[in-house]
C-alpha cells in the first residue's frame, strides 16, 4: 500500500512537472514585450522543476528614446500575460535597463545600466505589485535616469514582506554634481522623496570606490567635501563606506562610517594614519558620528561626539579606549 501511495506521488509530481511547464508561455510574453515601442532587445530566463518550482526572468533592454507611457505599457503587458499564462504563481521578475550616452562611463572601456527590477510570486516577495504600482515607479525611475542630474538610478519593487508598492530607488550622483542640482530633482519628483542618493569615490584600482549614501535629502556639498577628505586619509588600499539615514531600531548614530584595513605589511601604519586623520574630521558631519574601524587586532568602535553602546561580549582595544578617551562624551 505504501509503495503503491508513494508511486503515485511521485507520478503525480512528474505529471505536474511536465504540465507545469510554461516555457512556451514565457516564449510567447517574451516575443509580445520584444515587439513593443522602446524595447531595444529582451534576454528570456525560465527554468522549471520539481525541487525549486517555476522561475521566469525577463530583462527588457530599452532604446535612449524610450517614453514614459512605453514604459508603463511594458509593465502592464509583463502583468497582464504572466498572469494569464500563471507565470507569476511562483517566482517571476521583470528587470527594464536603461542606459543613457550621456554621462561618459567612470572609466574607459566599461558601461553603466540604470535598472529597475520588479519581482512577483509567493517564493519572491509576499506581495505582488499591481500594475498601476510598476507603471508609477517605472516612470519615476525613468525619469530619474535621463535628467542630466544621475549618473544611474536602481529601482527594486517591492521590498520583502512589505506592501507591493513599497520601493527601494537609490540614485548614484557623480561626486562633483551640485547638491542644487540633486535637491532640484528630488523637489521636481515626489517619487524621489524618499530615495537615497549614492557617492562613489574611486580609489586604487579600476571599479573600487569609497562609497557615501545619504536618505531621504541628498548629499550637501559640505558632506560631499567632507567625505573626499575621509577617503584621502583612507587612502586607496584600505575600504570605506558611509550612510546617513533618519535612526532607527538598532541604530546609534544618524551617520556611520566603516572602515576595513586588512591584514597587511603596512596595516599598523595604515591603522595609525586612520585613526589620527579620521576621527577630527567626523563632527564636520554636524551630529554624533559613529566610527567601525575593523583591524587585524580586531573592532573599534566609538561614537565621536556620543557614547557606543557596545555588545556585552565585545573587546575593547587599547587603541579603542584611547579614541574614547579623547572623542566619546559618556
Amino acid at each position: 500500500m505504501k509503495r503503491a501511495l508513494l508511486g503515485a506521488v511521485l507520478t503525480a509530481a512528474a505529471l505536474c512537472t511536465a504540465s507545469c511547464d510554461n516555457r512556451r508561455e514565457a516564449e510567447s510574453v517574451d516575443r509580445q514585450i520584444g515587439g513593443l515601442p522602446g524595447v531595444s532587445s529582451t534576454a528570456l530566463s525560465y527554468t522549471s522543476n520539481i525541487s525549486s518550482g517555476e522561475s521566469f526572468r525577463l530583462t527588457v533592454n530599452l532604446m535612449p528614446d524610450v517614453t514614459e507611457s512605453q514604459v508603463v505599457q511594458i509593465g502592464r503587458t509583463f502583468i497582464d500575460q504572466s498572469r494569464r499564462a500563471d507565470l507569476d504563481d511562483d517566482s517571476a521578475q521583470l528587470s527594464l535597463v536603461f542606459s543613457s550616452p550621456d554621462p561618459p562611463p567612470k572609466y574607459p572601456g566599461t558601461e553603466e545600466y540604470s535598472t529597475a527590477s520588479f519581482a512577483f510570486g509567493k517564493r519572491s516577495v509576499r506581495f505582488d505589485p499591481t500594475a498601476e504600482q510598476v507603471g508609477d515607479s517605472a516612470a519615476v525611475w525613468l525619469r530619474a535616469a535621463r535628467s542630466g542630474v544621475a549618473r544611474l538610478v536602481d529601482l527594486t519593487q517591492p521590498l520583502w514582506g512589505e506592501a507591493g508598492d513599497s520601493r527601494q530607488i537609490t540614485v548614484t550622483l557623480d561626486p562633483w554634481t551640485p547638491a542644487a542640482r540633486a535637491v532640484g530633482l528630488q523637489r521636481s519628483d515626489p517619487g524621489l522623496a524618499r530615495a537615497t542618493w549614492e557617492i562613489h569615490l574611486a580609489v586604487g584600482d579600476v571599479g573600487r570606490s569609497h562609497d557615501y549614501a545619504s536618505t531621504p535629502n541628498p548629499p550637501s556639498d559640505a558632506d560631499r567635501a567632507l567625505w573626499s577628505d575621509i577617503s584621502a586619509v583612507v587612502g586607496r588600499y584600505d575600504e570605506a563606506n558611509a550612510f546617513t539615514a533618519p535612526l532607527t531600531d538598532g541604530r546609534q548614530a544618524l551617520t556611520e562610517v566603516e572602515i576595513e584595513v586588512p591584514e597587511s605589511a603596512d596595516s599598523d601604519e595604515s591603522v595609525a594614519r586612520i585613526a589620527t586623520g579620521v576621527p577630527p574630521l567626523l563632527p564636520r558631519f554636524g551630529h554624533p558620528t559613529q566610527l567601525s574601524l575593523r583591524t587585524p587586532d580586531g573592532p573599534v568602535e566609538l561614537i565621536v561626539g556620543g557614547c557606543f553602546r557596545h555588545r556585552d561580549d565585545h573587546h575593547r582595544l587599547p587603541l579603542e579606549l584611547s579614541l574614547s578617551e579623547q572623542y566619546e562624551k559618556c
